[in-house]
């Protein structure tokens, strides 16, 4: 759906708002609206189905262990694999933990001072960002905590030229 200038008024903007949300065909491309007042409901309406679905998804993934948990979830950020993620979440993964690499979600070596939404925010991964902050109930504005930088996972995706990963 393209809106092209601004042919409603607040009411109409509202009902074509609530009619996106309701159709599970446009829910999913409804962040393509130009009209404010039509993506700002229909924008809130996708993240509180996302949680809804997360919260009632979650409970069907078998515990993986702390550590196992971790591993998986800096490795699937990093490469964008939401499947991954969400087994890592339900598994039992820790999704403040700040000690990953930016960019190979590793958690040894040099570097390891992000959170999972930095990884996947520095990688270009949208979805995840999404379902990290949205879903799991990760921090958005999180500081890694490199002594010199302390970015949060915005100005990783600024850094790194991933422009969609900072509209997620």
């Amino acid at each position: 759906l393209k809106l092209e200038g601004n042919p409603f008024d607040d009411d109409a903007a509202k009902a074509v708002a609530d009619a996106i949300a309701k159709n599970d065909a446009l829910v999913g491309n409804a962040i393509e609206v130009d009209d404010e007042r039509v993506r700002g409901p229909v924008v809130a309406a996708q993240l509180k189905r996302m949680k809804a679905l997360w919260d009632a998804e979650k409970g069907a993934y078998p515990a993986l262990g702390a550590g196992a948990a971790r591993d998986l979830l800096g490795k699937a950020s990093a490469e964008g694999d939401l499947a991954r993620t969400k087994a890592a979440v339900g598994g039992g993964a820790d999704v403040a933990f700040s000690g990953y690499h930016n960019e190979t979600g590793a958690t040894t070596g040099r570097f390891t001072d992000s959170t999972a939404v930095h990884v996947a925010a520095r990688n270009g991964h949208p979805g995840l960002v999404r379902f990290l902050v949205v879903g799991a109930g990760a921090d958005a504005d999180a500081r890694d905590t490199d002594k010199d930088t302390g970015w949060t996972p915005c100005c990783w995706a600024c850094f790194n030229d991933k422009p969609r990963a900072v509209r997620a």
